[in-house]
């Protein structure tokens, strides 16, 4: 945080935030629940100059649990019709 001009860089585990603006309402996470290491920032904390920067869309779907199965899903999509496309070679089937 710079103090002199009051700006704030916002590390999350997936990169560095673009920007964020005061209807994110960030705020400053006390007690146990700020506990680094518990959840896996340390990484973002030491390194968060050399982190990519990124939208807050695509953090929250890196990080989302709905996000990461719809990337899933479309994996296995694209390695169905990959293998579906070698079969049909192989039969001698045209596309």
């Amino acid at each position: 945080m710079n103090k002199g001009r009051s700006q704030v860089r916002v590390a999350v585990k997936c990169g560095l935030l673009k920007s964020w603006y005061a209807y994110h309402r960030l705020g400053r996470v006390s007690g146990k629940s700020n506990d680094v290491a518990l959840n896996g920032l340390t990484d973002a904390l030491n390194g968060w100059e050399s982190m990519k920067v990124i939208s807050e869309r695509e953090a929250a779907r890196k990080s989302s649990l709905v996000g990461v199965k719809e990337r899933q899903g479309q994996l296995q999509h694209k390695l169905m019709q990959l293998l579906q496309s070698r079969s049909n070679l192989l039969l001698g089937v045209s596309p």
